[in-house]
């Protein structure tokens, strides 16, 4: 299905420019709230943050998007993330157009000037880890809106992995507008890739969370026993030989404290400075913690392995909220499993400094768990 509409995507794109006088217009819809949601499953999308579109104001946003002539998107997002005429909804508001969202920064990205990129490597190609795209769609919404301060992200999805073939590649960062939801702004952001013919591929999309202020402190956390019901005997080593597949950049995890069918809990060491990363780093210190956010996926593939039999990779998550700076520090990560199933794991991870405070959060977290992966993860060297 959503094959589907995305080839009614490029028609329309073919169209647009066969048709430089004619406005063509591919309106890609979140759900309606027109009957066939159940009552149930609208609470499920509601657990998500995802709102129904009332018929009055999905019809209104049909005839407005028509009208304007002079916009030339041609693919139109509509839906919860975006301003709904008349309705009431709990969203951030946004604009309904897709031309809101601008271009903040593009960057052209390689294996050679982005050394890390080395150390993430699946079925013998470089891929670009979830975590750095967090941290640079943070630096998106940060450029497009200079005087605030990052805070978390939302609704994060990752679409299509960026991987590196060998040549490099271009990445855009979209940005919108900061639009005020409370006492923090809500920016929407986008990671796209730079096709041959100059077309646009979508990877992934969140919802930056920014404010004006200090951020409130999340309070202290002591792990739950449940967590650790099992000693894990693996060492470090063992985890990144047998069980992961990133080289030493992206090593983080010092050890298992211990595991259970509720989670697990790992000690994770303090993250390198972005200039041994890449080349020409955009800032001198990181907005998030790339190292440690990726060091959670990681825990979360070592659990899938043990629990499930399966490895995982990252799919989206509901919230990232970060309380203050913890990239130069050991933390320890506590990964509270809400959902393991055969496909899918679900959970929640919180990430604690040495004093018992949190200082990071994720709410959420999503990873498609597939045992074909084992061998992809296999192949751990770029061209292997």
């Amino acid at each position: 299905y959503s094959m589907a509409n995305e080839v009614l995507n490029k028609v329309a794109q073919r169209l647009s420019r066969r048709l430089p006088h004619c406005r063509v217009v591919s309106m890609n819809w979140g759900p309606w709230d027109g009957g066939m949601v159940t009552p149930g499953l609208k609470r499920e999308f509601e657990n998500h943050g995802v709102e129904l579109i009332p018929l009055n104001a999905g019809a209104e946003l049909v005839a407005e998007e028509l009208s304007n002539v002079d916009d030339g998107a041609v693919e139109v997002v509509l839906g919860y993330a975006f301003e709904m005429p008349k309705a009431k909804s709990r969203a951030p508001a946004a604009s309904a157009s897709a031309s809101a969202i601008g271009v903040a920064f593009e960057r052209e990205v390689s294996s050679a000037t982005h050394p890390f990129l080395a150390s993430h490597v699946i079925d013998g190609k470089a891929v670009l880890p979830a975590a750095m795209m967090m941290e640079w769609m943070s630096h998106a919404a940060l450029h497009a809106n200079p005087g605030l301060r990052q805070a978390g992200l939302d609704g994060f999805r990752l679409f299509k992995g960026v991987v590196f073939e060998g040549a490099p590649r271009t990445l855009r960062f979209h940005a919108s507008s900061a639009v005020r939801s409370g006492d923090v702004f809500d920016v929407q952001v986008e990671l796209r890739s730079v096709a041959d013919d100059g077309s646009e591929v979508l990877h992934a999309r969140a919802t930056a969370v920014l404010t004006a202020g200090s951020i409130a402190a999340a309070g202290r956390y002591e792990a739950p026993a449940s967590l650790m019901t099992e000693s894990f005997e693996g060492s470090s080593d063992f985890i990144y030989e047998r069980m992961l597949f990133h080289g030493p950049m992206l090593q983080a995890i010092t050890r298992i404290d211990g595991i259970g069918d509720k989670g697990l809990v790992a000690a994770i060491r303090a993250a390198d400075t972005p200039n041994v990363w890449m080349a020409e780093p955009l800032p001198s210190d990181w907005l998030t913690n790339p190292l440690g956010i990726d060091a959670a996926y990681q825990a979360a593939i070592v659990w899938c392995r043990d629990k499930l039999s399966a490895p995982s990779l990252p799919a989206a998550f509901a919230s990232y909220r970060q309380f203050r700076d913890w990239s130069h520090e050991p933390v320890s990560i506590a990964i509270e499993v809400t959902r393991g199933e055969r496909n899918r794991m679900t959970c929640d991870v919180y990430f604690v400094a040495a004093g018992g405070d949190v200082v990071a959060k994720i709410v959420g977290y999503e990873c498609t768990v597939d045992g074909n992966l084992a061998r992809a993860f296999e192949r751990r060297e770029l061209g292997a």
